[in-house]
């Protein structure tokens, strides 16, 4: 019985498939819609400043001219770069887009997206900009007024270069201007990222908004810390890969993580390893400035024994130099001047010290990569005026030293 009754079932759906189609279809043409009259070439907009505007032409091959059966929405979508996602911000819901520029800084897609409310149909057409603000790319120059610090900015990315002064106006002032440094996310997942810029200053020393350059309680140094010495007021705030180290003339202080989330500052690093005798050091460090180099050394000053040193591989110490000395001893007994770094030929540290005696200056070139070489020592009597200079610094992209004598810079 099983087996007719399959038959059966099998010739009915062998006779089914071959029944005609004979379903009657009507094809109707859709309302296709031409939008025009956007911006074709890329334009730079500033926050908080400009107002982007934009009228569409709007066209539908049967809408027969009638405008009311569109529904408008403007869209700005971010350009994604790696490691980020693409932003969608609403800009506007009416035809005639009338929009004060209020989004954060990026590149980005503006799209005119045009719905037919008849047939529920969306079609979009777009123009790419630009936000930036008078702040986002310049010369920060940190200068004392008044006896405290005054941070202005030499603006790049307004519509004119110009100098935006006293960007800070309004905080509380700070005393003494020491150092304005930025220093980078260095844990091994992230080198390279997140810039952070400090402002070393002798009232402390306070980590910057990078966006506004403005800062609050919560960047004062003290919560990188878990000691915080009283009246402690850092020069140097340096990092490279899976390393910080902060220094003032009394204590220094390193980190060494990288593979794991910066932790906070510990004990100070200024003395060598088993040993509790600490010595001064200068407000310098010499290492290669490039945030990839794993396993780089660093050169501190021991101003107490007139001294070249270097941190240890933990950072928690110092160590004396063992490396060959065919130009200089390390042990110089010499007072310390300036001491600067440079990417420049596979790095390089220039450091400039006086012989207390006769008041003579000389420069100690190194090249400092994961080992510490000499490679050059020399006086500096033919640089004219140098004994009197105030200010010293190294370009970061060659082997240049620039000084200043009063209000005169040579190099």
């Amino acid at each position: 019985m099983q087996k007719i009754i399959f038959i059966l079932a099998f010739i009915t759906i062998a006779f089914s498939s071959c029944f005609k189609d004979e379903g009657n279809y009507v094809y109707h043409e859709i309302n296709e819609v031409e939008i025009s009259g956007l911006p074709e070439e890329a334009r730079i907009y500033y926050r908080n400043v400009d107002t982007l505007k934009a009228s569409p032409i709007v066209k539908g091959n049967l809408d027969a001219g009638d405008q009311s059966r569109y529904y408008y929405t403007w869209k700005a979508v971010s350009k994604s770069v790696p490691g980020s996602a693409s932003e969608s911000y609403i800009i506007g819901t009416e035809k005639e887009l009338d929009y004060f520029v209020v989004l954060p800084d990026n590149d980005y897609d503006i799209y005119c997206c045009v719905k037919d409310t008849l047939t529920r149909v969306t079609w979009d057409s777009s123009f790419p900009i630009t936000v930036t603000t008078e702040l986002n790319a310049g010369w920060l120059v940190l200068s004392e007024a008044a006896d405290t610090c005054k941070l202005d900015l030499i603006s790049l990315s307004a519509k004119q270069n110009m100098v935006v002064r006293d960007v800070m106006q309004g905080l509380p002032r700070l005393a003494n201007p020491k150092a304005l440094q930025c220093c980078y996310n260095m844990a091994r997942e992230q080198f390279g990222t997140e810039p952070r810029f400090y402002l070393m200053s002798g009232d402390g020393c306070y980590k910057l908004n990078v966006s506004d350059y403005q800062r609050d309680e919560t960047g004062d140094l003290l919560y990188e810390m878990m000691e915080y010495p009283e009246g402690y007021a850092p020069a140097v705030k340096a990092a490279g890969y899976g390393w910080e180290l902060v220094i003032a003339e009394k204590m220094a202080y390193g980190i060494y993580a990288p593979y794991s989330a910066p932790r906070p500052f510990g004990l100070p690093c200024n003395h060598l390893t088993n040993s509790e005798e600490y010595f001064d050091v200068a407000e310098a460090v010499g290492y290669y400035p490039y945030y990839f180099v794993y396993g780089g050394a660093q050169i501190l000053y021991d101003m107490t024994n007139s001294r070249f040193v270097k941190l240890a591989a933990d950072m928690l110490s110092c160590e004396e130099i063992v490396a060959e000395a065919p130009y200089f001893p390390w042990t110089t007994g010499k007072e310390f001047v300036y001491m600067g770094s440079t990417p420049y030929d596979g790095g390089s540290v220039y450091a400039i010290l006086k012989d207390p005696s006769t008041g003579k200056l000389s420069m100690y070139m190194m090249s400092v990569n994961t080992g510490i070489i000499q490679r050059d020592c020399k006086e500096l009597d033919a640089a004219p005026g140098i004994a009197q200079a105030t200010c010293f610094a190294v370009y970061p992209n060659s082997n240049w030293l620039f000084y200043a004598v009063g209000n005169k810079v040579y190099q």
